[in-house]
């Protein structure tokens, strides 16, 4: 792709895509093609940027919740599936994450436990 946005921005493509000769390229064709591949890197970059800022991590769930007015009084904290206490205090909330504590996670679920210990899952999906 990086090569075709190069050649079609230096005007040696044709309409049909076909690549014409490369021998007539002048300066500013060279660098109008090292503009665009340093263009397209920026772009990749943030990218995967803002991929990584949709992912919430424990301690970003941890801190979100611990700070709201409404739900730190009952939140309790952010397990991996397979360090969920066995006996809490309630009413409580508490996020735990679909996946063992040996991998990354991949799905968020919140549960919470009224005064009467009756339970509720909370799911995104």
């Amino acid at each position: 792709m990086e090569i075709r946005l190069c050649a079609t921005l230096a005007g040696l493509t044709s309409e049909s895509g076909a690549q014409k000769s490369t021998f007539g390229w002048n300066i500013d064709e060279r660098i109008q093609c090292v503009l665009s591949r340093r263009i397209l890197r920026s772009l990749h970059k943030r990218r995967k940027q803002q991929q990584h800022r949709r992912n919430m991590n424990s301690i970003q769930l941890t801190n979100a919740l611990s700070s709201n007015l409404r739900t730190n009084r009952l939140f309790r904290a952010v397990y991996p599936a397979d360090k969920l206490p066995q006996r809490f205090e309630y009413p409580a909330s508490f996020i735990v994450n679909s996946d063992p504590s040996t991998r990354g996670g991949t799905h968020w679920i919140d549960i919470f436990i009224d005064d009467i210990g009756k339970r509720d899952y909370f799911n995104s999906y």
